[in-house]
């Protein structure tokens, strides 16, 4: 009897970890696109003449906004590894930056994730990251969607 209660405690310490690879993602690519259009589009729909130099500058605000666009997407994207417990605590892979925990701010939607990671230790730094849907295989998208909504659900129930 002493040893099954031996093995239990033992088993029920074991903390599942996760290795997810952020990739490429065409949807980072098509939103980049699409604001750089709204802002483009709304430099050219400003009233007629209301500045004396007014179309000079919409040039030149347009200038920087198609440089800008260039600029993000030649850039490349970084491809990372992180581990992540069912708990919440994150690990970088590549770096030795320290623990981090998932904070309850994180959000998920449909097509991204908007994840808060705060250091484990200090609780202090913040560091956000975006992740979108087709960064991820769809089981990882997933199992960090569930964990980040577990975090959540911790977090309020115990706040009330």
């Amino acid at each position: 009897m002493i040893r099954s209660c031996r093995q239990w405690s033992i088993s029920s310490l074991i903390v599942s970890r996760y290795r997810v690879e952020l990739k490429f993602s065409q949807y980072r690519q098509r939103a980049l696109v699409a604001l750089h259009a709204l802002l483009l589009l709304s430099i050219w729909l400003w009233q007629p003449s209301v500045h004396g130099q007014q179309v000079w500058l919409q040039f030149f605000l347009s200038l920087l906004c198609v440089t800008s666009l260039c600029f993000w997407l030649r850039s490349p994207q970084i491809q990372r590894t992180f581990m992540v417990s069912e708990q919440g605590d994150w690990q970088w892979a590549e770096e030795d930056s320290g623990q981090w925990q998932l904070s309850s701010l994180s959000r998920v939607t449909g097509w991204l994730l908007i994840v808060c990671l705060v250091d484990k230790f200090t609780g202090h730094t913040v560091k956000k990251l975006i992740i979108f849907r087709d960064q991820v295989p769809e089981r990882d998208y997933r199992r960090l969607c569930r964990i980040i909504l577990r975090r959540q659900s911790t977090y309020y129930n115990v706040q009330e």
